[in-house]
């Protein structure tokens, strides 16, 4: 071929490419974001994953059930199945165990459906359940929303039946997670964990801080579990072992509403609340501060890369958007998102980050996932759910 022809083939695909930026209904060609459903009820605003196709995702049906759509990653519904609605106060997100089979609370119970079609495969109406736990050991956890009361459960993952139940010292609990190889299940607390031992329900240890709320939590490769504490103009991630022994703590400065903590695949932890994003390693040095952030009100995600997405305004009369922070500041912005009702960000197995902004499912392109990091999400997806 001339070089001529070699010219007009490289500005032809010049061309194209102008045109894909602009026009994103060429086919194969695409722009960033990607909207993928719409229609959502955006109160469902944290979001699990099933594997490298399957999402899931909540629609309004009627006044008093839900519809609980599988989808594929470019939004296809697989199945649809009703669902109660949300009762005000519960957090109803749907978790996945390591086979697939879904886990739902609502005000009318704990629901098990088959990943296959939504059918179900047992309700246990015990209580009213709240936060959910997976296993792979035949087990799932979880925890009531009892007035005064508080108690953590065992449930069998194959029938639903209740294990063991025990009641907590106090009403306080939050998020559990799942040390399988230290058979302990730890329920976040007012800055210090609940460590429960899974086969027998009895208590380990219990650790708390005069903190306003409960503590969110993430755990190490290493069986460190980071929690947080939350009080007046203070915002503090503490660091156990084990055994129930401080390590560190660190201060993440003077606004409270910590989210969860995220573990990288070298141990570093990546805190953040509504103005700031902070790295540590593990031992709780700082490796780098980024602070001046406003409105920071959503669960982060942390990809291959080390990029930190966060969904905040850079200045207080700004509006919101996503950002990726690497190495202490604002590497890219991927736009203007709507963060209403608030959730989490979604990192899928695929690479691609997803997120429910106010009824619209979006989805954006990343380096990708990686497999060795702890928590590279807000722990609700296939290989994550909330344990270790």
């Amino acid at each position: 071929m001339t070089r001529h022809g070699i010219a007009k083939l490289l500005f032809g695909a010049l061309l194209i490419s102008i045109a894909a930026c602009d026009n994103p209904n060429i086919p194969g060609l695409t722009t960033e974001p990607l909207t993928v459903a719409s229609g959502l009820d955006p109160r469902y605003s944290i979001l699990p994953s099933g594997g490298i196709d399957r999402l899931y995702t909540v629609r309004p049906s009627d006044a008093t059930t839900r519809l609980l759509d599988a989808r594929k990653a470019n939004g296809a519904i697989v199945w649809s199945v009703s669902i109660p609605a949300c009762e005000s106060g519960f957090t109803c997100i749907p978790v996945l165990d390591d086979v697939g089979n879904i886990y739902l609370t609502t005000s009318q119970g704990l629901t098990s459906l088959k990943p296959t079609d939504g059918s179900v495969r047992w309700t246990n109406s015990t209580a009213k359940f709240s936060w959910i736990a997976t296993g792979t050991n035949g087990r799932i956890y979880t925890i009531d929303r009892a007035l005064g009361i508080q108690s953590v459960y065992a449930l069998d993952a194959a029938a639903g039946s209740i294990i063991w139940k025990t009641i907590l010292p106090a009403a306080d609990g939050l998020p559990l997670v799942v040390d399988e190889t230290r058979q302990t299940v730890y329920v976040g607390g007012r800055g210090g964990p609940t460590a429960i031992d899974t086969q027998t329900g009895s208590i380990k240890w219990r650790v708390i801080h005069s903190c306003i709320g409960g503590g969110h939590e993430a755990l190490a490769a290493d069986g460190t579990i980071y929690v947080t504490c939350d009080s007046d103009f203070t915002s503090i991630l503490y660091a156990y072992d084990p055994t129930g022994t401080e390590k560190w703590h660190a201060d993440l400065g003077t606004a409270a509403g910590t989210f969860t903590p995220l573990i990288d695949d070298s141990g570093n932890i990546y805190a953040s609340n509504p103005s700031s994003v902070i790295s540590l390693t593990p031992t709780g040095t700082v490796n780098w501060r980024l602070t001046g952030l406003t409105q920071n009100f959503v669960e982060p995600a942390i990809d291959t890369n080390r990029n930190v997405y966060v969904i905040a305004k850079l200045a207080s009369d700004a509006g919101w958007n996503l950002l990726a922070i690497k190495d202490g500041v604002v590497a890219s912005n991927k736009g203007a998102i709507d963060p209403t009702f608030a959730g989490a960000l979604l990192l899928a197995p695929d690479g691609r980050l997803y997120f429910n902004a106010n009824g619209s499912l979006l989805s954006y392109a990343t380096p990708g996932v990686n497999a060795a990091a702890a928590w590279v999400q807000f722990g609700r997806d296939y290989a994550r759910s909330s344990r270790r």
